[in-house]
């Protein structure tokens, strides 16, 4: 019998409908047939499947969760599942590798700074596109060179890119296939639903060509055992801009959706803002 555990949690603020959890169980739905559930373990997870809202308990399947990394704090670990597995699998599921040239727009959010630190582990060059603002942070996560989009259109220059991992929608898909190197490969995961949808009819329309567009459909799950690989050798950890307690959960969503977090942003019920 499978069992839905009870789980204290934090969560990640990655958008409305895609929170992330980490917490620990703290009772099933029958504790006398759980004989095999761990109890008190600490865990994480990413719930977007099932949708809801943020909470201080909530029940999830077990297949939805991964014990917790060790050395990383419940906040650290809240910030990993979703952005984590878009990164794994927008770098090097794309087939990202040493002297690959790899752009990420949206480099200084949650998902970017992990996609810059595994590129850069794969032995990418990394050019970085985010708010002057985040500039630093992510030429200290190990960007070759970063962009102001608000300064530079990186599509308007010269660089030639192998891999464009898109997690902002703008400049937009069109506008980023000038820069693809044959063979040449974008995938958007993010932003607004223009890019989305130009990102649709540029896989059909491009299909057949050397530089090609696409979405990356994300697979709940898929990655995690080689991010947790990579932040257990010190080559990769999450980068967490602040935490907010429960009740200021609205303000975290507005920073959030104005992009003026690096990194992630972390709800903590019960906790503080830090």
């Amino acid at each position: 019998m499978t069992t839905l555990p009870h789980f204290e949690g934090l969560w990640s603020v990655a958008a409305p409908a895609a929170l992330l959890l980490i917490g620990c169980p703290t009772a099933t739905d029958d504790d006398d047939a759980a004989d095999d559930d761990a109890t008190n373990d600490a865990v994480y997870g990413d719930v977007f499947e099932r949708w809801g809202g943020l909470a201080e308990q909530l029940c999830a399947p077990e297949r939805m969760l991964r014990p917790k990394p060790d050395g990383l704090s419940f906040v650290e670990a809240a910030a990993l599942p979703q952005s984590g597995a878009i990164a794994v699998q927008g770098i090097r599921d794309a087939g990202v590798g040493e002297g690959s040239r790899v752009l990420i727009i949206g480099g200084g959010g949650g998902g970017g700074t992990l996609a810059v630190q595994i590129a850069k582990a794969l032995g990418a060059h990394v050019v970085a596109v985010d708010s002057a603002a985040k500039a630093d942070r992510m030429r200290e996560l190990g960007a070759d060179r970063t962009v102001d989009y608000e300064a530079e259109d990186v599509t308007r220059g010269d660089e030639r890119f192998d891999r464009i991992l898109d997690l902002a929608g703008r400049p937009g898909p069109w506008a980023c296939r000038r820069v693809l190197a044959p063979g040449g490969r974008y995938a958007v995961v993010g932003g607004p639903m223009s890019a989305v949808l130009g990102a649709l009819v540029g896989a059909v329309a491009t299909r057949f060509t050397t530089r090609r567009l696409g979405i990356l459909v994300l697979k709940t799950g898929i990655g995690l055992d080689a991010l947790e690989a990579w932040i257990a050798q010190g080559v990769v950890s999450p980068v967490v801009d602040a935490t907010y307690p429960l009740e200021q959960a609205p303000a975290a969503l507005r920073r959030q959706g104005d992009g003026e977090a690096t990194g992630k942003l972390v709800i903590v019920p019960g906790g503080r803002a830090g």
